[in-house]
């Protein structure tokens, strides 16, 4: 293992200490150092003297010392963890800077300002767009809602009427003697419009 390889480092030594220690080590110049992590000479010996202000940000310094730690066999995790004690000196100083500066003072009450701004700007624009629902939107709904209208009853149906009225009904008696004997006789023959009697008087006649 590589970590098996080197000796124990120990945890008081600043971290550019230990990973020049561990360069040294597996006969590793800074160049290749800085040629294998794709950056310049300087940066590397700048994490090994300690000036961690050369390196732009904090989270560039801890990629680069992470990846410089598994390039040279150290525990990563470890390596970093020790920096980030080392880095908090700098924190808080960095902030009483910032705090004992009056022109930084005032640039974060006017981002105060702007954000307070905004937060009212979209509070008025929730409050009249609130008010244009319940004055316009809300009224015109209540005047189209379908469960208030009246519905018109629905015109009922009168039964219909026949446009022509019914022929009247003609008696047997009333017709003339020649055309009743006629529709008699007809009537005996197809056995419709027959009373009781003359249907069985007509059965009888045509068993005979």
């Amino acid at each position: 293992m590589a970590n098996e390889e080197n000796p124990e480092v120990m945890t008081s030594d600043p971290v550019g200490l230990q990973l020049k220690r561990a360069r040294e080590q597996r006969g590793l110049s800074d160049s290749d150092v800085a040629q294998a992590q794709h950056l310049r000479p300087a940066v590397i010996q700048a994490i090994e003297a300690g000036e961690y202000g050369q390196v732009d940000s904090e989270l560039f310094l801890k990629g680069y010392v992470r990846a410089y730690a598994r390039q040279v066999g150290l525990d990563d995790n470890k390596i970093v963890a020790d920096l980030d004690r080392e880095l908090e000196p700098l924190r808080q100083k960095r902030e009483q800077e910032v705090e004992a500066n009056p022109l930084v003072d005032i640039e974060r009450r006017r981002r105060r300002k702007r954000r307070l701004a905004k937060v009212v700007l979209l509070l008025g624009v929730a409050a009249l767009a609130g008010y244009l629902v319940f004055a316009f939107v809300l009224p015109e709904s209540e005047m189209t809602s379908p469960g208030d209208a009246t519905e018109a009853p629905a015109p009922e149906e009168s039964p219909a009427v026949d446009s022509e009225p019914a022929a009247p009904k003609i008696e047997d008696e009333e017709l003339p003697p020649l055309y009743r004997k006629s529709l008699q006789l007809r009537r005996w023959k197809t056995g419709k419009l027959l009373s009781p009697r003359q249907k069985l008087a007509r059965k009888r006649a045509l068993i005979r």
